[in-house]
């Protein structure tokens, strides 16, 4: 698992190093523009006026890299090379509970390697942060499914939540899922548990509208 996370770290470096694009064209320069307007305290805004035109998550998230790290393309590539660490290690946890090591070793090496996933690490798009958020909040719901924790349940609400406001189809994927889980298992304790990741995603995506 070290050995495919630090593969993973080092040619996310390496490819932000030589692939990533300072010219920011599209829905990148979009969510570069915001970021900038966070930190220069007009909020959420393009041209002048507040905006609904992006999820508020990934300018946020780029707003906060630029004010630790500089406002470059390679500390947000660096940043995110960090995430897809973060997500090898829940695809790990996940395969692991659901199959066993040997099979979590190979996912986990799968992700390290994937040329889509090392890509998008180099862009300045969504992607990679979402993935993160979900792949988190998928290793919650394994754990809920095995124990039902109230707290396992919160924080997998508002992970599901933050990925939405992400990217809004983040809501798809917890309805889909615990629509399926209840149909099928039809746990009193599963369900109650899972009503309860809904209603903290819920809560943190209505944070957008306070």
């Amino acid at each position: 698992l070290v050995g495919a996370a630090v593969v993973a770290l080092v040619g996310r470096v390496f490819l932000g190093l030589f692939l990533a694009d300072p010219l920011l064209v599209g829905d990148s320069s979009g969510y570069d523009l915001i970021a900038r307007n966070l930190l220069d305290g007009n909020g959420i805004s393009l041209d002048g006026s507040p905006t609904a035109r992006r999820a508020p998550l990934y300018p946020l998230f780029l707003a906060a890299v630029y004010a630790l790290a500089g406002q470059s393309v390679l500390a947000v590539t660096t940043a995110q090379g960090l995430l897809e660490v973060g997500t090898l290690i829940f695809v790990y946890l996940i395969a692991r509970r659901l199959f066993s090591t040997g099979v979590a070793l190979v996912a986990s090496v799968i992700v390290a390697i994937h040329p889509a996933l090392a890509r998008m690490s180099t862009l300045i798009l969504t992607e990679t942060l979402f993935t993160f958020l979900l792949a988190a909040a998928m290793y919650l719901v394994v754990r809920i499914h095995d124990r039902p924790r109230l707290l396992s349940a919160a924080a997998a609400g508002v992970l599901f939540g933050l990925s939405a406001l992400c990217r809004p189809t983040g809501m798809i994927v917890p309805m889909a899922l615990f629509g399926t889980l209840f149909f099928v298992e039809r746990r009193a304790e599963l369900a109650k548990h899972l009503a309860i990741v809904c209603v903290f995603m819920i809560r943190t995506i209505a944070l957008l509208f306070l």
